[in-house]
């Protein structure tokens, strides 16, 4: 008899189980079509990492993209079984891309933080062959590593998680009181070297009211302000003895929240954190994972993953440098994943705030006000799809984060999370035209974690590569494209 009660619940999971593999098929064998396929003039040659400084045409108009790609992390290998949430910075001719190195493919496995280096000389990039432990403990999981350079004395810091190996979230969410740490390591070699750990736990979660049950560290990168305060974001939890509101797990709310020093990361205090708001359906607003950007007069603005399934991103504003921020604003322009299947929904993303280029009026850009023109504009990316985490996608803001541009896909199959940044050729590149760009991303055929790639672009590639998806969805529309 109890058997039979469970007969819908197995025909269900058995739905959503098919559901998903049809849905990554139909994307991967469309990429094996398309690049196979090259008729006369409306052939399409589009995914970017298997064709790379390619022209891609679409109905006979060739849109020029000049990428670069090289694989960086693979599962299953140099000692670990997979390789999870990628962080990236630059700093003199140097990139430096951190990973959880898991021992398992679990959230809760035993972990340690790993890192490889690039090497910038003229256009070109030569990477480390072989991955660097960077923080180990042994039987521990360290988690959650976030990178950020202070350009004011050439340091490159990255922060993380030390948590209690095979907890996963939910037995942290049941707890009264936070039980990890919050360490700190920098270089001052371009990470040649490491200084032992500094633990910021006390002066940061410690100082917190209400009290933190959970705090994860970015992921992604953190910032330096043009002041000079470093700030670190991240997302805490903590329990409302009295509010009947529930996040996915528990009677916690998720809030995005930031960690500032304003002495190049001596010490450390609690910034703002990203106040409780409902959408006009009256669901909570979660505003779990964060990315944080510098835009214009002091103000950041704060992205973040929402943990419900009708909710796209969030945002919100502080206009004190991160001492407090405004309410969350949903941004249906930044679409995420739904998550069939899983009990949390959304995905990580990236956001990299950059100068404005002075031919602005190239990309279309109107520059109304002189305060226009100081506003930085804003890269941002994800797994661009409402349901699973596949088509990992860049977009563009040009006016501080209020409007975004449609994406450009560089993946169609699984992807998971990423990282932006920005670096400069200028000063070994003769034909030097305006600042590059690059994106750590988890990338596979079907599982979103297989591999950790590396793609360097330009504007003009951002522009491009929007037109290029937006053509791309226009022709399978019309079923010119199957």
């Amino acid at each position: 008899m109890n058997s039979i009660k469970f007969i819908p619940i197995l025909i269900v999971v058995i739905s959503t189980t098919l559901l998903i593999s049809i849905a990554i098929w139909t994307s991967f064998t469309s990429v094996v079509e398309e690049t196979n396929e090259n008729s006369a003039d409306e052939s399409v040659v589009y995914n970017l990492n298997i064709i790379q400084n390619a022209t891609t045409s679409v109905r006979g108009e060739d849109i020029q993209l000049k990428t670069t790609s090289h694989d960086l992390f693979h599962e299953n290998s140099e000692g670990f079984a997979v390789y999870r949430l990628p962080a990236i910075v630059y700093h003199q001719q140097t990139f430096l891309v951190f990973c959880e190195g898991r021992k398992g493919t679990a959230d809760s496995s035993i972990s340690q933080i790993v890192m490889k280096r690039g090497h910038l000389n003229g256009t070109k990039i030569s990477w480390d062959q072989t991955l660097t432990v960077v923080a180990k403990i042994n039987g521990t999981r360290l988690a959650n590593p976030v990178p950020f350079v202070d350009k004011d004395t050439n340091t490159i810091f990255v922060a993380y998680n030390v948590l209690t190996a095979g907890i996963t979230e939910p037995m942290f969410l049941a707890q009264d009181h936070y039980n990890q740490s919050i360490l700190l390591i920098k270089s001052q070699d371009l990470g040649v070297t490491w200084s032992e750990p500094h633990n910021i736990t006390d002066e940061t979660l410690g100082r917190m009211h209400p009290v933190p049950i959970f705090y994860a560290p970015g992921p992604g990168h953190a910032i330096q302000m043009k002041s000079g305060r470093l700030v670190m974001q991240g997302n805490y939890y903590y329990r409302e003895i009295n509010s009947t509101h529930k996040t996915y797990k528990s009677n916690t709310t998720d809030h995005g929240v930031v960690f500032v020093s304003d002495n190049h990361g001596q010490n450390w205090r609690p910034g703002g954190f990203v106040p409780y708001a409902e959408d006009n359906k009256g669901h909570a607003i979660d505003t779990s994972e964060s990315s944080v950007v510098e835009l214009a007069n002091n103000t950041l603005c704060i992205n973040s993953r929402t943990l419900s399934k009708s909710q796209p991103r969030a945002q919100a504003l502080s206009t004190d440098g991160g001492d407090s921020f405004g309410s969350p604003v949903l941004v249906k322009e930044l679409t995420e994943p739904e998550n069939i299947g899983d009990v949390a929904s959304g995905c990580e993303g990236s956001t990299l705030g950059f100068t404005a280029p002075k031919n602005w009026t190239k990309y279309g850009q109107v520059k109304s006000s002189a305060s226009d023109k100081e506003q930085p504009w804003v890269l941002f990316s994800n797994p661009a799809d409402p349901f699973i985490r596949i088509f990992m996608s860049i977009r563009l803001s040009t006016d501080g984060c209020q409007t975004w541009s449609k994406p450009w896909t560089i993946w169609d199959l699984a992807s998971g999370y990423s990282d932006l940044v920005q670096y400069d050729d200028a000063n070994n590149n003769k034909d030097y035209q305006g600042p590059r760009f690059g994106i750590v991303y988890e990338n596979g055929y079907i599982d979103t974690v297989s591999t950790v790639s590396f793609m360097t672009f330009t504007l003009d590639d951002v522009r491009n590569g929007v037109k290029a998806t937006k053509l791309r969805a226009e022709l399978k529309q019309n079923q010119i494209v199957s």
